[in-house]
């Protein structure tokens, strides 16, 4: 029996590794990397899920930390079918525990577009700021080595957008804020592989503060976590509902075949 045990803790943590191997790259804070796979259909950029696939063809919903329940999903295309400029990202923030839209709420993306890394915002650094809930809380800024200054190199419609709404969705049937955005990556010279925060805030959850991936500060690019792009869909075989089912009927197997094992050698 104790051979089983110990046999059954070995394969689990091989498992595990498995799961946590998978898909992973070099990020700029450990622990907080993903790859970035092509969409399948281009999402419709209207504050909600589209359907029910709109925002599936992605490796998976990346968690904020925080006391709040907030995660975000996001791919990418070569081009747009749809009239945005360069190459477009898209991102899918969801606040599931925030249901009011007030003035002080906000969310903010930081791209470290080469993942050079750095103590302070550099050139390649953008921050995209969008507080309240109309284009009027957009500001947009870029690093000059030491801090961030306001630019106006993102044209709205065009190389960036953004719609949110309180809607229900197949991720969490409640009415809760979200939030769909594109960004033009050339225009903002951001390369395949970038070091990327992305946070949120609700003012209604004030006391709760900030939530983001990573729990980092926006002024220090080597505290932010890493993308690497990929230049495909995202294969079924590869999304992490397939991996963690492959992995599960491998263990069984596994568990099968020691115990018949160590029936004969009775």
């Amino acid at each position: 029996m104790k051979k089983i045990g110990a046999v059954f803790f070995i394969i689990a943590l091989l498992n595990l590794g498995l799961l946590l191997s998978a898909g992973s790259v070099r990020a700029a804070q450990e622990g907080y990397e993903f790859d970035h796979y092509m969409a399948i259909t281009e999402p419709t950029i209207d504050g909600s899920w589209t359907d029910d696939e709109e925002w599936t063809d992605v490796d998976l919903e990346h968690q904020m930390d925080g006391d709040l329940n907030a995660g975000f999903r996001t791919n990418w295309l070569m081009s747009s079918t749809t009239g945005y400029s360069g190459i477009p990202v898209f991102w899918i923030i969801e606040f599931y525990d925030d249901n009011t839209e007030d003035a002080g709420d906000y969310w903010q993306i930081c791209y470290d577009g080469q993942a050079t890394g750095g103590s302070a915002p550099e050139e390649d650094d953008v921050r995209i700021d969008f507080v309240g809930h109309d284009q009027s809380g957009l500001t947009v800024y870029r690093g000059d080595g030491s801090g961030w200054v306001e630019t106006s190199e993102l044209n709205w419609g065009e190389s960036i957008e953004i719609v949110d709404s309180i809607s229900a969705s197949p991720t969490n049937s409640t009415p809760h804020y979200i939030v769909e955005i594109v960004v033009d990556h050339e225009l903002i010279n951001s390369g395949p592989d970038q070091c990327v925060k992305v946070a949120a805030y609700d003012e209604s959850n004030s006391e709760a503060g900030e939530q983001a991936w990573p729990d980092s500060s926006s002024d220090v690019p080597d505290e932010w976590g890493q993308t690497s792009s990929i230049m495909n869909a995202i294969p079924e075989s590869f999304t992490f509902a397939v991996i963690v089912l492959l992995s599960s009927f491998s263990l069984l197997v596994s568990i099968q075949h020691i115990g018949k094992r160590l029936k004969r050698e009775k």
